[in-house]
């Protein structure tokens, strides 16, 4: 009775051999995954495009499904197949960030009946974003007058070569009217929403290019403000004579009396 059960666990293990799917004993190969580039530099909010390679034995491996993700930021698309080079490309973008971070991307193959799985990553740091330049904010305050005609179509050129990075950095847009300002130490073109002749107050921003006018190499202000005096301040001639500096560009109302005597 015990010879007869050995002899039927013995054919049912031969059955069971002979009844398994062909290959099915075979260990599934390796694989070796790369990703291109395994290190980089990024600023906040750029893209950078990544390639995956899968490999087995030093072959391309054709039509497999890469997944891929970072730490931080997003990638797109998320998964891909491998061409006949055994290659997928996506795209990282990274996070707005006002700090350095350190990212990791990842592509990973899961793996499939004939191959292993396999992962690889790239280290990676995020830069933020530089800052945009500022330009500096001047006060003035001089004679002002209207551009001439015959330099008018110069301070229209100049308007219209004004960099738009410049631009970008002014608070708000460019004014379109325009005036000159001669202050105590220069003359200036200032761009204003308003012109006007006489004595004006100007605070505004410095342009970091100047205007060749009539020969002239002149400062240009985008103005933030503009006050334009119409009434002077009370004083009297002796006072201005005593000492003309302090009255060079300061508008004032004097008060005189005539006397006329007929012969």
């Amino acid at each position: 009775m015990r010879r007869n059960t050995f002899l039927v666990l013995v054919l049912l293990t031969l059955a069971l051999g002979l009844m398994a799917p062909p290959g099915s004993a075979q260990p599934r190969r390796p694989t070796q995954l790369s990703l291109t580039p395994e290190n980089f530099t990024i600023t906040s909010g750029g893209s950078l495009t990544f390639t995956a390679i899968l490999l087995s034995d030093g072959k391309p491996l054709a039509g497999k499904t890469i997944t891929f993700s970072a730490t931080l930021g997003t990638v797109d698309p998320p998964m891909g197949v491998t061409d006949t080079n055994g290659k997928v490309s996506f795209v990282y973008t990274a996070p707005q960030t006002q700090a350095r971070i350190h990212v990791n991307v990842t592509a990973t193959f899961p793996g499939d009946p004939l191959y292993e799985s396999s992962t690889t990553v790239a280290s990676g740091i995020v830069e933020p974003a530089p800052s945009p330049p500022t330009l500096p904010l001047i006060s003035l305050i001089g004679a002002s007058f209207a551009v001439p005609e015959t330099l008018k179509g110069d301070v229209s050129s100049y308007r219209s070569s004004i960099p738009s990075d410049i631009v970008k950095t002014l608070p708000t847009g460019l004014p379109s009217e325009a005036f000159l300002l001669a202050t105590n130490e220069s003359l200036y073109l200032v761009f204003a929403e308003q012109s006007d002749k006489g004595l004006a107050e100007v605070e505004g921003w410095l342009l970091p290019t100047h205007i060749q006018l009539a020969g002239l190499n002149i400062a240009v202000v985008v103005a933030k403000q503009v006050i334009f005096v119409k009434e002077g301040s009370p004083t009297v001639l002796s006072d201005i004579l005593a000492n003309p500096e302090a009255y060079k560009f300061k508008l004032v109302k004097v008060d005189a009396y005539r006397r006329q005597i007929s012969v």
